[in-house]
């Protein structure tokens, strides 16, 4: 019995021992995992540096969605502003379509078409002209300028007489078209003249010859400083120069006076042609007509 006691007491110790055993593991505190938190400092950087990218991405997008919508803004407008222009255009045609003096404004320009081949023609098939008279280049240039100076007389003529409007207004840009013209004209006729054989003059009485020599070269004078100075008020005043194109971009106060000092000049100078000059020169080729002297065959280019 005694033995079945020590038997059965050195067996149940041993279980009792290790009954305990879960109660020590559960008491334990857990091993540290081997993957690290997302948290942990040594990710930190990375992180914030990948925020910093991120949000240097979404600015860059809107910034770049902001220039494409002004592009798209800026191109809307001009869109516009061509389709208003685009529009007053056509309705100022269906304003003129049926305007007499657009139909006259054709013709006329057709006409000149047409004298200006027919010009061409002539000057192809005359006869040389000779050596000891004017050269035929000179006389060319003294026709024309002719022909521009009673344009320019006559087209600001019927502009005084027109009321304000669109046809005035291409009567004035005629005469000032005109008025470059006859400045490049005498320019060239200088250049001509120096070049060319001037031959002996008519015969005739001394105070008849002064004046013809005070009025031809008061000539060159003249159509120098009648169109320059109708120039000059075109670019002082701020309007574009015809032919040219040009425009003074800033006008100042001392611009408006010079402007108004050139327009001066030019109104006087031009009456000056037109009551003064021209009738003398008619004169002058009546006079020698009386004496059967033919002056325009002298000059003129169709021998």
């Amino acid at each position: 019995m005694r033995k079945l006691l020590k038997s059965s007491g050195s067996n149940s110790l041993p279980a009792e021992a290790a009954a305990p055993a879960p109660m020590a593991a559960e008491a334990t505190p857990p091993r540290p995992s081997a993957r690290r938190s997302i948290s942990d400092s040594s990710y930190g950087p990375q992180i914030t540096q990948l925020k910093e990218q991120m949000e240097q991405v979404q600015l860059n997008a809107i910034q770049a969605q902001a220039e494409v919508v002004g592009q798209l803004q800026s191109a809307l407008r001009q869109l516009e502003t061509a389709t208003s222009r685009l529009n007053d255009l056509e309705a100022t045609l269906d304003d003129t379509s049926a305007s007499p003096y657009l139909k006259t404004s054709t013709a006329t320009g057709a006409v000149a078409v047409v004298g200006v081949v027919l010009y061409a023609l002539k000057t192809w098939n005359s006869k040389p002209v000779s050596k000891l008279g004017y050269s035929k280049s000179l006389r060319h240039i003294h026709l024309l300028m002719g022909v521009g100076a009673i344009g320019g007389i006559g087209t600001v003529q019927l502009a005084r007489n027109m009321e304000p409007g669109p046809e005035k207004k291409q009567c004035m840009d005629l005469h000032k078209i005109s008025g470059v013209l006859m400045l490049a004209g005498i320019c060239l006729r200088i250049v001509l003249r120096f070049r060319s054989i001037i031959p002996g003059r008519y015969p005739g009485l001394r105070p008849v010859q002064f004046l013809e020599t005070l009025s031809h070269r008061g000539f060159y004078l003249l159509m120098l400083a009648l169109p320059a100075s109708g120039v000059a008020y075109s670019y002082c005043s701020g309007q574009s120069i015809p032919i040219l194109g040009e425009t003074k971009p800033e006008i100042e106060e001392e611009d408006g006076q010079i402007a108004e000092q050139a327009i001066n000049i030019h109104k006087k100078l031009g009456q000056f042609l037109e009551y003064g000059w021209v009738p003398f020169h008619f004169l002058s080729m009546a006079y020698h007509y009386s004496k059967g002297r033919s002056v325009v065959k002298k000059i003129t280019p169709f021998p």
